[in-house]
């Protein structure tokens, strides 16, 4: 999963060109397992890009194969895809619900997996400040214990999101920094613009941010919108 990271680096249609002919090999071969790992790999690209209007379909596809396989690892992976896509579409209870079933499945299998994106999320869903608080620091604990890369990406993505909706600016920065400090040694450029764009939106939030922050961050935007990615879908989302 770190490669759907990493994908960003090319433009982010040929990413998911490439997932979608490794897609289509495994159908012709008859390879399920392959094609699960596709069918996720194209959801979460377009999940992690904001564009919900594609990913339905092909979650529901992905889950459907991780279900039939036994797959729990990647079912919960997958699951906190679709959490993710019932949140933005306005399905508050069916997204809490479906963290829920996928944390499950996390603790059957390996929690470093797919436990700090699903507690993370957790943190968007839960209705109380107590249960988002324990969310995020079961989050971090994970990311702590070594959890894999890709963890690390959507871990920050979501807690940066819950630091902006509460307008806690200093959360925003801190977990913003925590991404550019995981990314050090191989900068990944999606990671980067969720991170910068959270500095952003933090130091324009207190009222700190200079012009040229200000015009930062709309070229952030322009360039991050030319290779897909529509990196405000998500907080938007949660806004409405």
């Amino acid at each position: 999963m770190m490669g759907l990271c990493r994908v960003y680096i090319c433009a982010f249609d040929a990413a998911l060109a490439d997932a979608r002919l490794a897609l289509e090999s495994a159908r012709r071969t008859g390879d399920s397992h392959t094609e699960m790992r596709a069918l996720a790999a194209t959801g979460a690209c377009l999940t992690l890009a904001g564009r919900y209007d594609e990913v339905s379909e092909v979650l529901s596809a992905a889950l459907e194969r991780a279900r039939s396989l036994k797959a729990r690892r990647f079912e919960a992976v997958i699951l906190s895809a679709c959490a993710e896509l019932a949140l933005v579409e306005g399905r508050p209870a069916e997204a809490l619900s479906l963290v829920r079933e996928g944390l499950a499945a996390s603790e059957e299998t390996s929690p470093g997996f797919a436990g700090p994106a699903l507690f993370g999320l957790s943190a968007l869903t839960e209705p109380t400040p107590e249960a988002q608080e324990s969310a995020l620091a079961a989050g971090e604990s994970l990311l702590a214990k070594g959890a894999v890369s890709h963890s690390h990406f959507w871990f920050r993505r979501y807690a940066i999101e819950h630091a902006l909706r509460l307008l806690d600016w200093d959360a925003a920065e801190r977990h913003a920094e925590a991404l550019l400090l995981r990314m050090a040694p191989e900068a990944v450029p999606y990671g980067t613009y969720v991170a910068r764009r959270g500095q952003l939106l933090a130091r324009i939030g207190r009222g700190a941010a200079s012009e040229s922050d200000v015009a930062e961050l709309s070229e952030l935007r322009f360039s991050a919108a030319a290779v897909g990615l529509r990196i405000d879908a998500l907080g938007e989302a949660l806004q409405r």
